[in-house]
């Protein structure tokens, strides 16, 4: 038999509030949880966007990005120079150049190291070859002593620049313009961080005023470049000297500061941009960058560029891009050509 009891509802409240409460706790959880998602869907982005603004390296990246679109799609980029230039050559382009010379360019003392190691490649491969070092007066006395000591002739030059944001190194590579100014028939401009392996005399009979390699870069790179022009790489340039041409670049480039691409490879895509329609590519093995040296295979470039590691202090090592560079004794050995040419010193204005 079932008792049957009677409960007052006070008895119960204790179990309800018991029930009630996970219920009303899990409402307030997703409510919670629901306000920061909208609080982090609208305020992410402009934290981020402002972050842009005024944080230097994210607002560099977004200004860089902006620019490089207004690279790759200005009407006057993507042509290249329509108005034709000066030119000091015409129909003698197929004439062998009597006055010629292997030339590169050093502005701070740091980069004694790379320039011994080019100027001792250079008389290895390319024996009686002149070889022409340009410099500012930054320099300082002690090192333009070394440099004279193996029989490089030096030319003082005037410093030439424009700001980059890019890399602001870069902002130095402008000189390479003097080498339009020096007084030989044809010279093949190659940075201080080379090293010249085969004889290059060859190249100094190309028809043509300016010549180089295409540069080494991969779709993520190459997006930014103006569309329709072909980059050239810049640390290895046959050029043939002409003072009218390096007035109308700098006529040019004072006309026009977007030709001087602060947020890109300055002069490297001004180069392009300049000679876009005359220009002679060269093969890949004559600039080849250490990072590029893998798709060589067993073949010795002509010339390699240290553009990411550079030898400063380092010789020849048995593995390596560095198993291209002199030995410390062929460096040293070289200090002594002052003996059997003692160099040469110019001023150029």
């Amino acid at each position: 038999m079932h008792r049957w009891h009677t409960h007052s509802p006070g008895e119960y409240m204790p179990v309800l509030r018991h029930v009630a409460y996970p219920r009303r706790r899990a409402r307030f959880v997703r409510a919670r949880t629901r306000r920061w998602l909208i609080w982090v869907l609208v305020l992410g982005p402009a934290l981020f966007v402002t972050s842009c603004l005024f944080c230097s390296r994210p607002r560099k990246a977004v200004m860089d990005g902006i620019t490089a679109l207004r690279y790759r799609f200005h009407p006057m980029l993507r042509a290249g120079r329509v108005v034709p230039g000066p030119d000091c050559y015409g129909n003698k382009r197929n004439i062998e150049p009597l006055h010629r010379a292997i030339v590169t360019y050093m502005l701070t003392d740091d980069y004694l190291p790379l320039l011994e190691h080019l100027h001792c490649s250079v008389t290895k491969s390319n024996p009686g070859l002149e070889f022409v070092v340009m410099v500012t007066t930054q320099i300082s006395p002690s090192t333009v002593v070394r440099i004279k000591e193996r029989g490089i002739v030096i030319v003082v030059v005037e410093d030439w620049q424009y700001p980059n944001s890019f890399e602001p190194r870069f902002r130095y590579n402008w000189l390479k313009i003097r080498a339009f100014q020096l007084p030989y028939d044809a010279i093949l401009l190659v940075d201080s961080d080379t090293v010249v392996l085969e004889d290059v005399s060859h190249l100094f009979n190309l028809p043509t005023r300016f010549a180089a390699v295409e540069d080494q870069v991969n779709w993520a790179q190459e997006w930014k470049y103006p569309r329709g022009v072909r980059i050239l790489q810049g640390g290895v340039l046959f050029i043939r000297p002409c003072m009218a041409v390096a007035r109308h670049m700098e006529a040019l480039l004072e006309e026009n500061t977007l030709l001087q691409f602060r947020t890109g490879n300055a002069e490297q895509e001004f180069f392009s941009w300049y000679f876009k329609s005359e220009a002679i590519i060269l093969p890949m093995r004559y600039n080849v960058l250490t990072g590029s040296l893998g798709a060589m295979g067993d073949a010795t470039p002509a010339i390699l560029h240290f553009t990411q590691h550079k030898p400063f202090g380092t010789f020849s090592a048995a593995i390596g891009p560095e198993r291209f560079l002199c030995t410390e004794v062929e460096v040293v050995a070289g200090r002594s050509e002052r003996s059997r040419s003692s160099g040469g010193w110019s001023s150029l204005k």
